[in-house]
């Protein structure tokens, strides 16, 4: 069960990521020079958003099944993870602060 919600996190972490990062950097200003792609990409982005917030939802919930699982063993005091654990918290906030 563990390794399948671990699976399940690396799978919405990357494309979620993925996603934004190629919106961001390949779809839009590919399309800022023509007129006619405005629709296209008006429409890309409306399908991938249910897509990216699903992602976001697994990320949230697989997430908190693992900072339990690692509280649960005494992670935080052995291995110093919680500095770890915060820094990720924080780029993740950003990363749905693009999104």
């Amino acid at each position: 069960m563990t390794t399948a919600i671990h699976w399940v996190h690396l799978l919405a972490a990357v494309l979620a990521v993925g996603g934004v990062v190629f919106v961001r950097l390949v779809l839009i200003p590919s399309a800022a020079s023509d007129e006619d792609a405005s629709p296209f990409v008006q429409k890309a982005i409306d399908r991938f958003r249910p897509i990216l917030w699903a992602c976001i939802g697994l990320l949230l919930v697989s997430g908190l099944y693992n900072v339990f699982l690692v509280a649960g063993r005494g992670g935080f005091a052995v291995t110093g993870y919680s500095h770890i654990l915060m820094t990720k918290i924080v780029l993740a906030l950003v990363m749905f602060g693009i999104a």
